[in-house]
């Protein structure tokens, strides 16, 4: 996912958004003040993965829940119901929103 969402921020800032990534390769230890930081900074988080609920969307949550920063915050990652179709890892990803068009509209609603 962190190839899409680099290409997602590269797209996003040649359109004038300031955009700032930071990799999460793992939930735990997970780098609460990195997270802080940038909800100070931007006001807004987004998190991206191929996990669902219990994976770093929630971990990111928990920690701005904790924190005493006001931030917007979404998360996009698989949702609780199978998926019930095939296709390709991207194919997948695409229908789940997972897509650097995808990443792309949910930074520009957000």
């Amino acid at each position: 996912m962190l190839q899409l969402v680099l290409q997602a921020s590269e797209k996003l800032s040649s359109q004038g958004y300031s955009v700032q990534v930071l990799s999460m390769p793992t939930v735990a230890p997970l780098d609460e003040q990195a997270i802080w930081q940038a909800a100070a900074r931007t006001g807004k988080i987004i998190s991206v993965e191929e996990h669902g609920i219990g994976g770093l969307g929630s971990a990111v949550a928990e920690v701005l829940a904790l924190g005493e920063i006001p931030v917007k915050f979404r998360a996009l990652r698989l949702q609780r119901e199978a998926v019930k179709v095939a296709g390709s890892q991207t194919a997948l990803r695409s229908r789940l929103g997972l897509s650097l068009e995808g990443i792309i509209e949910a930074a520009i609603s957000l």
